[in-house]
This record gives C-alpha cells, sequence and structure tokens, in this order.
C-alpha cells in the first residue's frame, strides 16, 4: 500500500466523523412541522382579514348613518348660477348670521334637518349672494360647498362637513 494513502487515511475517517458528529448536532424538522407552522400561518392571515373585513363594514355602516356632508337651504332674494368654494370652521348658525350681516338681509329659521337648519329670506339688502359667500370664504376656515341656484325659487344650497 503506498505511504501517501496510508497517512491520509486516519485523516480522512477524522473528517467523516466529524462531518457526522455535527450532522447529527443539527435536529431533522419532520416534515408535518413545517405543514402546522404553514396552517398557523394561514390562520392567522384569515383571522386579520376577517377582523380588517369587519372594521371596513363597521365604518361603511357609519358612513351610511352619518353622512358627512349635510344640505342646508337659503331662499334668497337673487340668485346665481355659480358653484363656490365656502371655507369655515364654525357652525352653521354662525355662518348663516355672517351671510345675513354681509347681505344686509334676514334669515328666519323655518325647520331643521337633522342638525342643519332650514332658513327663508325675510328681507333682502343691497350685495350680491355671490359678494357675501366670497366674503365669507375669506374670513372662516373648514370646508364646504355653495351651490347658488337659480329657478322659479332662487336658493342657495350650503353643503359643509361635520
Amino acid at each position: 500500500m503506498n505511504p501517501t494513502i496510508r497517512r491520509a487515511r486516519p485523516v480522512a475517517v477524522m473528517a467523516i466523523a466529524a462531518l457526522c458528529a455535527a450532522c447529527q448536532s443539527v435536529p431533522v424538522v419532520p416534515p408535518h412541522t413545517l405543514e402546522d407552522d404553514l396552517d398557523a400561518r394561514l390562520s392567522t392571515a384569515v383571522a386579520n382579514t376577517s377582523t380588517l373585513v369587519g372594521e371596513m363594514q363597521q365604518l361603511e355602516a357609519r358612513q351610511a348613518v352619518a353622512p358627512s356632508v349635510a344640505p342646508a337651504t337659503l331662499q334668497m332674494k337673487n340668485a346665481l348660477d355659480a358653484q363656490m368654494a365656502l371655507n369655515w370652521n364654525g357652525s352653521a348658525e354662525s355662518v348663516l348670521k355672517y351671510i345675513s350681516e354681509s347681505l344686509q338681509a334676514t334669515f328666519v329659521v323655518i325647520g331643521r334637518s337633522g342638525t342643519v337648519p332650514m332658513v327663508s329670506v325675510k328681507q333682502g339688502g343691497d350685495k350680491t349672494a355671490r359678494d357675501a359667500l366670497q366674503s365669507v370664504s375669506s374670513q372662516v376656515s373648514g370646508v364646504a360647498d355653495v351651490a347658488i341656484v337659480a329657478g322659479p325659487t332662487p336658493r342657495v344650497e350650503l353643503r359643509y362637513h361635520k
């Protein structure tokens, strides 16, 4: 036998023995454990999805019950076909008061639609509705939409975010 092979043989045996010892120290995960782990992750994902769907349904139900935009109608002496943006940070009554002062007109609350007053003009002033609404929009902050609608009964529709 070749002397080189004789010397290499014990080294190879020791290397194989070390490799076997290393393999035995690494735990082998049985396949059923991996499946259980995947099942657990899938169950968690399904539960999270169900929770999100439930929260979305609750949010949609709340939005259906309490819409974010509510209308108020002002009966105006002079009406213009226009869409305007009105910024405010107050109640409908405070905005109506400011509009009435700007128009030098008297508004009478004739009813309510939820929290929104329905008002009518008792007497008119000398400013146009457009001037009054532009004046209001420069004074207050928040967001609302104003539509001045012409027709047999001219009116201003005021929609504001609660």
